[in-house]
């Protein structure tokens, strides 16, 4: 949503530099190829400000994904399978051909053999394979860009089962979305650019049959990000690619109310979630599985997403920094969110702001690295929690900060007021620091000096 004008100018910002502390006044073809090696490129998460480096195909990453590798074991040539051991391998290698056949188009050129392993176990595993494992020397090998499919082969072993599976089209820096449309499922289409303008004039649902995601290069950063999905999409894949960092605006202006199989999806690998429901007025299901340990950036998640009101309490946020317009429209959310680590968090600009019901429990956040908390409650109308344990850094930005959230107690917010003293001299002339000075002096003057100035303009 558009953040509303600042209220104030920059000379107001020091009086908002004081601890907060209470009472303080201080296939096609089967043809194989030789699958070349690309340099790898570094990515990053794309968050706003936030740029940590990522690399594609590092051990780390891959070691840390669950359903992934989990450190590929040489053939033990030495061991005699049983008969129904090897019955068992022959099956299930014929089932991971339907399973690579099913995804077959579903790889880039930033994917290496390991990504491809890694992500066709989460499947076997699905089907209770739990032995696959990659018949390759050189993991690291980059698909070859093949956009008619077929020279891309990679080998791969169940036990003493050796076989060959090939994929299909390989588009250089991204997969293409496939779907159906409600009616006619049957009728597999296809989005060579995933974009989706002429589609959600139609109307009628979308099933999403393969998640479509690039490699997206910005100035600073490279980052694999998922596409913006059809705004009638109600099913997706219940697996999320591997490979995708950013879910940034990926439901933006969804208008379905639940999207079956996202409560599923595995963020193991993501960073970036900013504006994922943003603007999804209708959005209201359960995401509060989701696993949220390595995401950095989460501002304007549910920005305008007028219906949504299910808990995130479970959330973890602990790699959290940037949090802006979080929740800003978002007029039906009255949810706790007191379990939230919120220790990294730099930015909290406009992050209640509009959420007329909120009134949840945020009392002990540990804010201390906050600089930008403006608007942070702005008519947030309902809000009138005590915040006083909240301690503010000496920089923190809380212009406008409570305007027009008419129920938040003031005495209990006098610390936010106070003015250290070697402040004051230079601000004697200011009526609002005259405000706030008898606010940390003696708050039955407050209550007089309130009968006549109704909201004190920093803050109120």
């Amino acid at each position: 949503m558009n953040k509303k004008i600042k209220f104030l100018s920059g000379a107001f910002l020091s009086i908002t530099t004081i601890p907060l502390i209470a009472a303080s006044c201080d296939n096609k073809s089967n043809n194989s190829a030789e699958i070349i090696t690309k340099p790898q490129t570094d990515h990053m998460d794309g968050g706003n400000g936030d740029n940590k480096n990522i690399p594609p195909h590092s051990k780390t990453e891959q070691g840390d994904q669950p359903n992934g590798n989990t450190g590929d074991k040489p053939i033990n040539k030495d061991k005699v399978e049983t008969e129904d051991e090897k019955k068992a391998n022959k099956e299930n290698a014929e089932k991971v051909k339907k399973i690579v056949g099913e995804l077959k188009d579903a790889f880039a050129t930033f994917h290496s053999l390991q990504d491809f392993y890694d992500q066709i176990n989460v499947y076997a595993k699905d089907e209770k394979i739990n032995n696959l494992e990659l018949a390759e020397t050189n993991k690291n090998k980059l698909l070859l860009e093949d956009t008619k499919g077929g020279k891309n082969k990679i080998k791969l072993n169940l036990g003493s089962t050796l076989f060959d599976v090939t994929l299909g089209t390989v588009f250089k820096d991204k997969v293409v979305t496939k779907y159906t449309i409600e009616g006619d499922d049957l009728d597999l289409k296809i989005s060579n650019d995933n974009k989706f303008e002429e589609l959600n004039k139609n109307g009628k649902k979308i099933f999403i049959k393969q998640i479509g995601y690039s490699l997206i290069n910005n100035v600073n950063s490279n980052i694999v990000t998922i596409a913006t999905m059809p705004i009638n999409t109600v099913e997706v894949l219940k697996n999320l690619p591997l490979k995708i960092q950013s879910l940034f605006k990926v439901f933006h202006g969804s208008k379905s109310s639940r999207i079956s199989n996202i409560e599923k999806w595995n963020l193991i690998n993501v960073t970036n979630i900013s504006e994922a429901f943003s603007h999804a007025a209708e959005f209201n299901q359960d995401i509060s599985k989701w696993d949220t340990s390595k995401v950095r950036n989460i501002s304007g998640v549910f920005d305008g997403a007028a219906k949504f009101n299910s808990p995130l309490n479970n959330w973890n946020v602990s790699s959290v920094t940037q949090m802006s317009s979080f929740f800003a429209g978002a007029t039906s959310f009255n949810q706790d969110l007191n379990l939230w680590n919120t220790s990294n968090v730099q930015d909290m600009e406009s992050m209640f702001q509009d959420a007329t019901l909120f009134n949840g429990n945020i009392d002990d956040w540990n804010v201390s690295n906050v600089n930008k908390m403006y608007l942070m409650f702005g008519d947030a109308e309902n809000f009138s929690r005590d915040l006083s344990k909240w301690k503010l850094n000496s920089n923190v930005e809380t212009d406008n900060m409570f305007i027009r959230a008419p129920k938040v107690d003031v005495k209990k917010l006098a610390s936010i007021c106070c003015v250290s003293a070697d402040k004051l001299e230079k601000n004697l002339n200011n009526k609002y620091i005259q405000t706030k000075l008898c606010v940390c002096l003696c708050l039955f003057l407050f209550q007089i000096i309130t009968k006549s100035i109704r909201r004190v303009d920093f803050f109120f």
